[in-house]
């Protein structure tokens, strides 16, 4: 599930009371993310990585980004209408993910 597809749910986390938070690694694309309403919750940028640190994400190498399971994201996300571009300031790609967090 992607940020697009989590996004379609916002009602059902609404009635639950619960948050959609989106933590951005850059600010390279974000503006043109959020304009083109791809994600309906909060968005943050965490430029000093520090939440991708403490919560162990890696960095996505040549074969990761290769990998069949990156591709397929790829093209469904394009296929949705998701913009991409290859701009940013990063220098080590980071994989991201959903993670679910309870209060307390």
């Amino acid at each position: 599930m992607g940020a697009q597809d989590i996004s379609q749910l916002k009602p059902q986390f609404d009635a639950l009371g619960a948050r959609l938070v989106l933590i951005g690694y850059e600010d390279v694309g974000a503006k043109e993310f959020m304009d083109g309403n791809f994600w309906h919750g909060d968005l943050y940028i965490d430029r000093p990585h520090a939440v991708f640190k403490a919560l162990g994400t890696k960095s996505a190498g040549l074969w990761t980004l290769a990998s069949p399971k990156v591709i397929s994201g790829i093209r469904k996300a394009l296929k949705m209408g998701v913009p991409s571009n290859q701009q940013g300031a990063t220098t080590d790609p980071t994989l991201g993910g959903t993670y679910v967090v309870s209060n307390g």
